[in-house]
């Protein structure tokens, strides 16, 4: 009789434990959609801030030193995101950017 709940409990514990592994590596998974997510919106947001510049430029009746500072914003946030930007795919949640 001890074998079996020794055999039941021992079972119990490896379920447990595939479960928790199961659990955590879907976690994961949520974690790294959630970053490339916000790494695509990133990259859109600086594609439509590039195409803004030129825009804000010719419209502007003075030159300001905002449009550089825009440049500058851009490039720093995409020397931040680490890897070359692939092709920009407009999700369709996402603002449009008439621009780009």
């Amino acid at each position: 009789m001890e074998w079996l709940i020794s055999l039941a409990l021992f079972v119990a514990v490896a379920a447990w434990v595939v479960a928790t592994y199961h659990r955590l590596q879907h976690l994961r998974g949520q974690v790294q959609e959630a970053w490339q997510e916000w790494e695509r919106s990133t990259r859109l947001r600086n594609a439509c801030l590039d195409a803004f510049t030129p825009a804000l430029e010719l419209c502007s009746p003075h030159p300001r030193e905002l449009p550089h500072e825009l440049r500058e914003a851009v490039q720093d946030s995409e020397n931040g995101l680490g890897s070359p930007s692939p092709p920009l795919a407009k999700p369709a949640d996402a603002l449009p950017c008439p621009l780009v």
